[in-house]
Formats: structure tokens, C-alpha cells, sequence
């Protein structure tokens, strides 16, 4: 029986400090739409019925008891909604912060030659004559930020993430000793060797 109280304090103190955290944590928006909620339920011409003043009691004290018994399975949830949430930011952080290093760059190359190369030939005129063809605005937004003493290259970069490593190739403006911008063009999957392996 011991063992039974001490199951329902820990639930006990999980669920107060769940409530705490939600309460700190809750947006301006969520306790606006919860307080509208409660008014459709419980305001009205019936609000001081018996039956309504009941159900005010009942009703949190039913829905926190079952919490309290089943306080393991929320806990669970919360800590699996939050390795979610962090991977995903992870993620996001990581596809954001992809930048091509010196060491990545492979051949120098002129405007005119990326122009050349990657013109679009299409003989039924469906695609654009022009470089990178429907693609061509991104090309253009890229070449107006060179500079004149500013440099070109060809690039292939490793890009590891936690499923599947990628190599990638496209272009960079080298500035100086340093790449300020960069126009992926291609990329394929590669396999991760046994460092990369978690």
C-alpha cells in the first residue's frame, strides 16, 4: 500500500509541476482562446445553476485525479514531444548554417564559362534560353553581388547530417580570403563512413 501512496505523490508533484510550467510557458493567445473556452461552458444565463456549479468542481477534479494515476504516460509524452522538438531545431539550425569553406573550392571559373556551361538547351522551347534556364533569376541574384576583384569557383562540399551525408556542388564567391556567398547546383547522396555513425 506504501508503494501505492508513493505512485500518487510523485504523480501528485509531476502534475503541480506541470501545471506550473504550462503556466509559465502559455502563450498570451492560448490563454485567451482557453478563457473564451471556459466562458462557452460555464458563463451564460445557466452559470449558477446547481448542476453547472457542479460540473465546475467535478469535472478539473476528475480530469486531474486521471492524470495523477496515469502520470507516467504524460511524462513520457512530454519528454518525447520535447527530443522532437529539439531535433527539429536542430535540423533547422543545421540546414541554415551550411556555408562552403576555402577548402571546399575546386576551379576557378569565369561568368562567361558558368554561362556557357549551364545553359539550358531545349529543343521544343519550353525551358528559357539562358543559364540555369527557369532558374535563371536565382543566377542573376547571385552574379549582382559580385564585386570586382571578387572570384568564382567551382565547389564540392560534404554536408553531414544525422540520416544521410550529401555531397554537394555549385558555385562560390570568393572575397578576398573568403567565401561570402554560394549557389548550390547539384547535390547526391553519399555513405557515411564508421566515424559519422552515432
Amino acid at each position: 500500500m506504501i508503494y501505492l501512496y508513493g505512485y500518487l505523490l510523485v504523480g501528485v508533484f509531476v502534475m503541480m509541476g506541470a501545471l506550473v510550467l504550462n503556466r509559465l510557458t502559455e502563450s498570451s493567445e492560448n490563454r485567451k482562446t482557453r478563457q473564451i473556452l471556459y466562458e462557452l461552458n460555464f458563463s451564460g444565463p445557466d452559470q449558477h445553476k446547481f448542476s453547472t456549479r457542479i460540473l465546475k468542481i467535478i469535472v478539473p477534479i476528475l480530469g486531474l485525479t486521471f492524470a495523477i494515476i496515469t502520470w507516467p504516460y504524460w511524462l513520457y509524452m512530454r519528454a518525447l514531444e520535447e527530443i522532437q522538438t529539439s531535433n527539429q531545431s536542430l535540423d533547422n539550425q543545421e540546414e541554415k548554417t551550411f556555408t562552403v569553406n576555402v577548402t571546399d573550392l575546386v576551379k576557378c571559373i569565369s561568368v562567361a564559362e558558368i554561362e556557357e556551361i549551364e545553359r539550358v538547351s531545349d529543343p521544343m522551347g519550353a525551358v528559357p534560353d539562358v543559364a540555369f534556364g527557369f532558374l535563371n533569376p536565382m543566377w542573376e541574384k547571385f552574379k549582382a553581388g559580385f564585386e570586382s576583384d571578387d572570384e568564382i569557383w567551382t565547389y564540392q562540399a560534404i554536408w553531414k547530417n544525422n540520416w544521410q551525408n550529401e555531397k554537394r556542388f555549385g558555385y562560390a564567391l570568393l572575397r578576398g580570403e573568403g567565401v561570402v556567398d554560394q549557389l548550390m547546383t547539384n547535390w547526391e547522396y553519399v555513405e557515411k563512413d564508421s566515424s559519422d555513425q552515432n
